[in-house]
């Protein structure tokens, strides 16, 4: 699985200082990023049928990014706009 942790880490960043927040508080910001992260999982998770949950959560175990990938495009369209969606959640 490719290390996303800059990544997150520039979101973070952006998000804290678009809500006025010191990325630089390095608990506040840790708290800040499991909070988002938490939004995120809640949110993609609510969104996929009852019927495909199994088949999720054995990719999850099998942990192939480019199959977990593949299967949130295939289930909630637009990964992008679902993660984005999921800021405002």
């Amino acid at each position: 699985m490719p290390d996303n942790s800059l990544a997150v880490d520039h979101l973070v960043d952006r998000l804290m200082k678009e809500q006025g927040l010191d990325p630089m508080d390095q608990a506040a910001k840790e708290k800040f990023k499991d909070e988002t992260l938490d939004r995120i999982n809640r949110y993609i998770i609510s969104r996929i049928p009852e019927d495909k949950l199994v088949e999720f959560e054995e990719l999850l175990e099998e942990n192939n990014q480019e199959k977990i990938s593949y299967f949130l495009e295939e289930v909630l369209g637009n990964v992008q706009g679902v993660v984005q969606d999921s800021l405002a959640y």
